[in-house]
């Protein structure tokens, strides 16, 4: 397969890992970009639930236009900007 192509499917991976449930996206971690790249890069998420990933847990963003600053840092004093993803109870 030639790069180009690669990359192309790696990025579809990534975009659709957003709309995955809780539960699928705990499967798959690797799939989301870090608290610390998201504040490198001073990231503003435009809607609510982007997943993202803080040291071994994912959170979803649950305010619109959410700015990776890191003033707020998820499971601390984030609270009102990020949820922790949490498996479906079934």
């Amino acid at each position: 397969m030639k790069l180009p192509y690669f990359k192309a499917i790696c990025q579809m991976a990534v975009n659709g890992a957003q709309s995955l449930t809780d539960s699928q996206a705990l499967a798959a971690p690797e799939l989301y970009p870090t608290y610390e790249w998201l504040v490198e890069h001073n990231i503003r998420v435009k809607k609510t639930e982007m997943i993202f990933r803080y040291g071994d847990k994912l959170y979803r963003t649950v305010k619109n236009n959410t700015k990776f600053d890191g003033k707020n840092i998820p499971g601390k004093d984030g609270g009102k900007y990020f949820r922790e993803v949490i498996p479906e109870m079934m």
